[in-house]
């Protein structure tokens, strides 16, 4: 049988750009069946403070992975004067994790 994907459901809490890199952070993550539940119980915290989606890089020299980098900065007030964000109001979703790998 095949493993089963995880689900979740989450808020979309800010969307932060760099003017190279966009990435909404994800914020208050709950799994919607067992293996989203399983999933989030052995997940660091160190890896739940910098959940994102990557929405996309100004060219294609530009490595998605500069999401997650550019999510950490602004989290940690670093991110630069050339970074804004805007809250997301209300603003939730559901699906899967897919992570990069290389």
């Amino acid at each position: 049988t095949l493993p089963t994907i995880p689900a979740f459901k989450f808020r979309l809490a800010e969307l932060v750009t760099n003017g190279s890199v966009m990435a909404v952070v994800v914020e208050e993550m709950e799994g919607t069946d067992e293996a989203g539940q399983e999933f989030l119980r052995e997940l660091p915290q160190e890896v739940r403070q910098r959940l994102h989606i990557t929405i996309g890089t100004k060219s294609k020299e530009i490595d998605p992975y500069e999401g997650k980098l550019l999510v950490e900065k602004w989290k940690a007030g670093e991110a630069g004067e050339d970074c804004v964000s805007l809250v997301l109001k209300a603003a939730k979703a559901q699906g899967h994790i897919k992570g990069l790998s290389s």
